[in-house]
């Protein structure tokens, strides 16, 4: 059974709790290993949902934002 992101989840991930699937927490620096802003660094700001696979929304400059799989993601180094 797919899992379906709530209002509730979303204020729990955003106290740093993670639902079930979830790999990255508010405000972790990831690389995005794919689509067309690949090998951009960003930080994640909003879990968007969890079902087929969570998707975070992640800011990689002033104003740009991009929404990407968590598979697509990989995490900065440094």
């Amino acid at each position: 059974m797919p899992m379906v992101l709530t209002g509730s989840d979303t204020e729990r991930w955003l106290t740093g709790q993670k639902p079930a699937g979830a790999v990255y927490a508010a405000g972790d620096h990831v690389v995005i290993r794919n689509g067309p802003v690949c090998g951009q660094r960003g930080t994640v700001v909003m879990l968007a949902d969890l079902a087929p696979e969570p998707r975070y929304l992640v800011v990689i400059g002033r104003g740009h934002y991009a929404q990407v799989r968590q598979s697509d993601l990989a995490p900065a180094a440094g």
